[in-house]
């Protein structure tokens, strides 16, 4: 129905990936392969596989190395530093983003949208993939482009549209329509909105994030495809063995088969009572005829918990490799996948892939932070500062005892020690380390700040 509206105003929009509700049912961990038959002999029986949702814990997993709150954005403006962070802090900026960045990473697309709110307050909005009709693009860059959100309205539902697109003078034009969900005709906006904003600006009011993979569903689409697009068998595979597992504990109960005659006993007043509780579902009384083994049978089967472990473990490791998480990012244990405790290389996989989804991430912030400098009234050309969480190659451990061992063996100074720990300027490793020596040397401290010119 928006693809029809926006086919009305003129455009021309993308078509979606017809993939992308594949992705959004994995994240949502129930795709329609969790669903199957199992002949038993007499009929199909319908069976629902149990699932550990891989999909939503990888996309998880690809927001936190991302995006988390050692990710710095520092303006060269100081005043607009205070501005930029009165915005970003009024619209739950950290806590949205990655919020978004896990979508897109499911989705394949996402996208950070700015407008002017009814205080005349820059606001942003975060759009899912399956939200956005891209209109124009050139060399893989989406230059114009539509969001839809479905919004109720009292006792009806309609598509709010936002359609950003160039005008001839080569600067952007904002339309809001609003159209409804039945019988997709427009109807009139709320009070307040503006059904037309000239921003005459060259730079657009969004920002289109994507995993950094090329999308070989359909080379030519704008569109970005979900991390885990490449790696839907080994999701499969995963929750395969998961299920299997289940199974083998829910098939694997204690069963034993009793001859039906020891079921019951009489009693001195011949009553007949039930030796074994009825509701124990243990036991099962089975009539045996004329066999002479009227004993009970024990069928309970051995369970193959060591193997299912080994195998989901193999599978893990196989899906975390696809996803571009490297090889051994995650360890099955406790009836569920942990994220394993490490420290990568350089080298390593991991490391290399969140560098190049940095990439793309990068440029959307500072594009998002030139929009909101240039609606705030600052500077839109000044240099945007944007630093990403490399703790993942940092041991904190490794780096205080390497500090230590340089001090110890003089190849290093005390003071360019806790400069590199704490991440302290000069002055402050000056002051922290005079007061380190007041506290060991008490009144001696005193004269060895005198000699060493400490205050």
């Amino acid at each position: 129905m928006v693809k029809d509206f926006l086919k009305r105003q003129g455009f021309h929009p993308a078509e979606p990936l017809a993939e992308q509700q594949t992705w959004l049912a994995w994240y949502q961990g129930r795709d329609k392969w969790h669903e199957y038959m199992i002949w038993n002999g007499r009929r199909n029986v319908g069976q629902v596989r149990d699932g550990m949702h891989m999909a939503k814990q990888v996309c998880q997993d690809w927001a936190s190395l991302l995006f988390n709150e050692r990710v710095e954005i520092v303006p060269e403006d100081e005043a607009f530093a205070k501005a930029l962070a009165y915005v970003l802090d009024r619209n739950f900026f950290r806590h949205r983003a990655n919020q978004l960045i896990e979508l897109t990473f499911a989705l394949g697309t996402g996208a950070f949208v700015e407008y002017l709110d009814f205080d005349g307050e820059v606001a942003i909005d975060y759009v899912r993939g399956d939200c956005i009709y891209p209109l124009a693009w050139d060399n893989g860059e989406i230059t114009e482009c539509a969001f839809a959100s479905l919004r109720q309205d009292g006792d009806k539902q309609r598509y709010y549209v936002n359609i950003h697109a160039l005008a001839d003078n080569g600067t952007y034009v904002v339309s809001n329509h609003l159209i409804d969900k039945k019988g997709g005709t427009p109807v009139d906006l709320p009070d307040g909105v503006t059904p037309e904003v000239l921003t005459g600006s060259p730079l657009p009011r969004f920002q289109i994030i994507t995993p950094n993979i090329v999308n070989n569903v359909d080379l030519d689409s704008p569109f970005g495809i979900s991390v885990y697009a490449n790696a839907i068998s080994r999701l499969k595979k995963v929750d395969l063995i998961f299920d299997s597992g289940n199974n083998e504990f829910k098939l694997g109960r204690k069963r034993i088969i009793v001859p039906e005659h020891m079921t019951t006993r009489m009693t001195t007043d011949n009553m007949e009572i039930q030796v074994f509780d009825p509701n124990d579902v243990a036991f099962y009384a089975l009539p045996v005829g004329d066999s002479t083994d009227q004993r009970p049978i024990d069928l309970t089967g051995q369970l193959r918990i060591s193997e299912h472990s080994q195998g989901l473990q193999d599978a893990l490791n196989y899906l975390s490799e696809g996803v571009g998480l490297g090889a051994d990012r995650y360890e099955y244990r406790q009836g569920g996948a942990k994220t394993a405790t490490e420290v990568v290389s350089e080298k390593s996989d991991l490391y290399q892939n969140l560098q190049r989804h940095e990439l793309i991430l990068e440029k959307a912030l500072r594009d998002l932070c030139r929009v909101v400098a240039e609606m705030t009234g600052h500077n839109p050309d000044q240099a945007i500062a944007i630093s990403f969480d490399d703790s993942i190659i940092n041991d904190r451990s490794t780096d205080i005892e390497e500090a230590i061992r340089l001090t110890t063996a003089g190849l290093q100074s005390r003071q360019q020690a806790i400069m590199d720990l704490f991440g302290l300027t000069e002055e402050q490793a000056q002051a922290e380390l005079a007061q380190i020596l007041q506290e060991d040397m008490g009144g001696a401290g005193a004269e060895l700040q005198e000699t060493y010119g400490l205050e």
